[in-house]
């Protein structure tokens, strides 16, 4: 996906993104750390990921009443995270087997092109070879 946003959209993306590091990935980080044996995890999204979607994607879904932003989280290797967001009722259960996360997390990377793409590139990177 080519990204065409305006220099104020850049810098707000920036400052967003830098602010869900410090504030909302390292509650991922500590979820597998703690559940090791774990690969996948939904929890609900955080607003500023919200926000950040919504200017990175103008076909980002507005939100109907009732309805909340999730996020999927694959840990593809310790340290390696990738999210894909998707909506659904909102007050959903997000305390999930591994088994239950993974097919909501293959549910919502059909919908995100790309994505399984970014997940080979990760891996290679991470076994030392040239992201293709």
């Amino acid at each position: 996906m080519t990204m065409n946003l305006k220099r104020d959209q850049r810098r707000r993306i920036k400052r967003l993104c830098d602010r869900v590091d410090r504030e909302v990935l390292p509650a991922d980080r500590k979820f597998f750390e703690r559940f090791s044996h774990r690969s996948y995890r939904i929890r609900v999204a955080s607003r500023l990921e919200i926000e950040a979607n919504g200017i990175v994607d103008p076909t980002w879904p507005d939100i109907p009443e009732g309805y909340a932003v999730y996020c999927a989280v694959r840990q593809l290797a310790p340290g390696v995270r990738v999210r894909a967001f998707f909506v659904a009722r909102a007050g959903n259960d997000t305390d999930l087997s591994d088994a239950a996360a993974r097919q909501i997390y293959d549910q919502a990377a059909r919908m995100a092109p790309g994505l399984r793409k970014v997940e080979r590139n990760l891996l290679k990177v991470t076994q030392g070879g040239p992201a293709a």
